[in-house]
């Protein structure tokens, strides 16, 4: 599973007296990892040792229940969780 550790924990870090390890800071670091097979945008990245497969295509049966039950139980869809939030359910990326 690829996914990174919550802005709010990078941000608190940071506001702990941790120069450069803040959100931002490490955003460019976790960009240049990757090799994210759906392309480079603002959160991710491309050219990188880590291969990323966006496994999002295909979905098991029982998944889609699932993303279903979480819809009903009022999680939101989370289409990206290295994206702007990780809240919601969704498909993890891997690596």
């Amino acid at each position: 599973v690829w996914i990174r550790g919550a802005r709010e924990d990078f941000d608190a870090w940071a506001a702990a007296g941790n120069v450069g390890w803040g959100f931002d800071d490490l955003l460019p670091v976790f960009k240049a990892l990757e090799d994210n097979q759906a392309g480079a945008d603002q959160w991710r990245g491309v050219g990188g040792p880590l291969h990323i497969t966006d496994c999002s295509t295909s979905v098991h049966p029982l998944t889609k229940r699932y993303l279903a039950a979480a819809n009903q139980a009022g999680l939101p869809f989370n289409p990206d969780f290295n994206g702007a939030s990780q809240e919601g359910a969704g498909i993890y990326q891997i690596t």
